[in-house]
């Protein structure tokens, strides 16, 4: 089976391998809901990751937990936009976590401890109770889900056994409350975001291209109104403007420019990427990325081109070295 373009949009719900444990090729594809489920036989070499990204005025969070052949992970990543300075929190050695995870995304709750770190994520009606325990850092948040909002999710397979699931929802309003080494701060949803990232994936695979994600406001150019934006960059890239999904299966091209920036293009964007930090590695402590800033245009249409200009997220390059100018 090859990789093949994520040209195919899945409408209906379509399990993920069919009963003796391949992988479905009717799976294969792009979704704008979390219509792919778990099922058939899994292996020792399935992995599951659900990772947020929270973006406040005075700091950025992220938050992974995961599961694989090893056990359960978690990890608490916080940096201060001021200072710079981050906090990072995670069992030191495998198998220290103890907890569980559901079998797809926002399909029962999430709790994973361990003796310096407790995240529980449950649904809650209207959206996500985020909690996390740790000695620096508390917080109690709820991320609302909007009426109707979309989300993006594709599917990438290798060979009949092997495939990445990934379902990103972006911008998600936030409220409630966090706290810094005893000094709360309340949050506001219309200055706080979320970013949920789910990934299901059977067989390691290497990076092989430019992921990224984003959250927060644009300015549509032809009238200057002010809309709610989130963009995913991987397989496939997304665009979403009020809880609409633009989609284009193109991929994204990065070249490192002389000045730090990083410049990320394709037929519908053209963006910079300025790092604030190292970002934390995942739930398993791989994948190490970079947090910071995005500028330029998206395009929603032809004609409905937004500018953006400090738009919080993350971003993966492939091993590969880029082009510098």
């Amino acid at each position: 089976m090859s990789l093949g373009v994520l040209t195919r949009e899945i409408t209906k719900p379509v399990p993920l391998r069919l009963a003796s444990g391949i992988v479905n090729p009717d799976a294969i594809g792009f979704s704008r809901a979390p219509l792919h489920q778990a099922a058939g036989r899994e292996t020792g070499q399935d992995r599951r990751r659900d990772h947020w990204l929270v973006s406040t005025p005075t700091h950025i969070l992220m938050i992974a937990t995961g599961r694989d052949q090893r056990g359960v992970q978690q990890r608490l990543w916080v940096l201060d936009r001021a200072t710079r300075a981050h906090i990072e929190i995670a069992p030191t050695r495998p198998r220290d976590a103890m907890g569980s995870l559901p079998q797809g995304p926002e399909t029962g709750p999430i709790r994973v401890h361990s003796l310096d770190l407790d995240i529980s994520i449950d649904e809650v009606p209207g959206g996500t109770r985020l909690r996390v325990y740790g000695s620096r850092v508390q917080l109690d948040l709820r991320v609302g889900r909007p009426l109707n909002q979309q989300s993006l999710g594709t599917v990438v397979s290798h060979d009949n056994r092997s495939f990445d699931y990934v379902l990103s929802d972006l911008a998600r309003p936030v409220s409630g409350r966090l706290a810094i080494d005893g000094r709360w701060e309340a949050l506001a949803p219309e200055s706080t975001w979320a970013v949920h990232n789910y990934s299901h994936g059977c067989h390691r695979r290497d990076l092989e291209e430019v992921r990224a994600e984003a959250t927060g406001i644009g300015i549509l150019a032809s009238d200057s109104s002010v809309h709610r934006l989130g963009i995913r960059l991987g397989a496939g890239s997304g665009f979403l403007v009020d809880g609409v999904l633009a989609y284009d299966a193109s991929t994204a091209q990065s070249e490192r420019l002389e000045d730090g920036r990083i410049r990320l293009h394709g037929p519908r964007f053209e963006l910079s990427f300025t790092p604030l930090s190292d970002a934390p590695a995942d739930a398993r402590g791989e994948r190490r990325a970079n947090v910071g800033l995005f500028a330029g245009w998206i395009e929603q249409e032809p004609g409905a081109r937004f500018t953006v200009s400090g738009l919080t997220g993350w971003l993966s390059l492939p091993d590969a070295p880029t082009t510098t100018r």
